[in-house]
């Protein structure tokens, strides 16, 4: 019985390949898309601008010819670029010739574009800004208290003159932080263009993360400040209370010479209400969310 299985399993897969030897052995058609590289060796030339990144092939050939190219390795058709400084005109056809990846067994039928153009320019160099792209989500009371530091902040970025132009800025790749409640140093990759060189691959980006809280600081002194010296500016009253929000660490650490409130000579005499809002000044990272009071009576006094 086992024999007999055996035995019929052997026909069975030489009917199957007798079958699709002659299946295909006529002609078939198929279409190949080929991802395009572009080539240029002098250092004193960059490729700007390219018409296409990909080109597609319809081929027309027996079966058995075509299942080996479409199922073989992934193939990129290399575009070699001369160092002449203008726009160039490359033709598909004469690089597919050239290089073989079809065999000449096959019969090209299409070739869609026939020709790419390439300009080449002059290779410049410039520093541009990083700028961070991050998404971040905090865990419930907790929040940012620092600027987002990168480190380095910018980078050189080296190509063609025409590409560098429209560079102001580089972004990094995107970065997801979920339910965050600690201190972030992470390394970042920078997000590249094609045909321009960076100076570097990643940054270090790092930012201060705490339990966010609100404090407040009363008896603050408001300076009068900018005053001619032919005139004092008497306020009412003399002093205020700050109601703050930002980390726990940096309110308990803030000292309150460190927090500014203040009247300008200009805004006394631009008033037209008869009372004036102080300016705050913080640290980075804290919120001003109160002022008691919120204005303050004014005089003018000529000395």
């Amino acid at each position: 019985m086992k024999k007999k299985i055996v035995t019929i399993s052997l026909i069975t897969i030489f009917s199957i390949f007798l079958w699709g030897s002659v299946s295909l052995s006529g002609d078939y058609f198929t279409t190949e898309s080929l991802p395009l590289t572009y080539e240029l060796n002098p250092a004193q030339r960059a490729i700007g601008i390219v018409s296409d990144t990909k080109v597609t092939v319809s081929i027309k050939g027996e079966g058995w010819q075509l299942t080996q190219l479409t199922f073989g390795r992934n193939q990129e058709l290399k575009i070699e670029v001369n160092d002449k400084e203008g726009k160039q005109k490359i033709s598909i056809r004469n690089i597919l010739e050239k290089t073989g990846i079809i065999s000449s067994n096959l019969q090209i039928v299409e070739i869609k574009p026939e020709a790419i153009e390439v300009l080449v320019e002059k290779k410049k160099e410039k520093k541009i800004p990083i700028k961070s792209v991050l998404d971040v989500e905090f865990k419930d009371g907790f929040g940012l208290v620092s600027d987002v530091k990168l480190y380095p902040d910018s980078v050189k970025i080296i190509g063609a003159e025409s590409l560098l132009a429209e560079m102001t800025e580089i972004n990094t790749l995107p970065i997801e932080f979920s339910s965050l409640d600690r201190d972030v140093s992470t390394i970042a990759r920078l997000s590249k263009m094609e045909f321009v060189d960076f100076s570097l691959n990643t940054i270090q980006v790092s930012f201060d993360v705490q339990k966010i809280v609100d404090k407040e600081f009363d008896n603050i002194i408001i300076e009068s400040r900018n005053i001619p010296l032919s005139r004092e500016l008497i306020l009412f009253p003399p002093r205020i209370s700050i109601s703050l929000r930002g980390g726990i660490n940096q309110l308990g650490q803030l000292k309150e010479d460190e927090i500014k409130a203040f009247i300008t000579y200009r805004q006394a005499v631009d008033d037209t209400i008869g009372s004036l809002q102080p300016i705050i000044e913080v640290p980075d990272g804290i919120q001003v969310i109160n002022k008691k009071p919120n204005r303050l009576q004014y005089i003018i006094k000529q000395l």
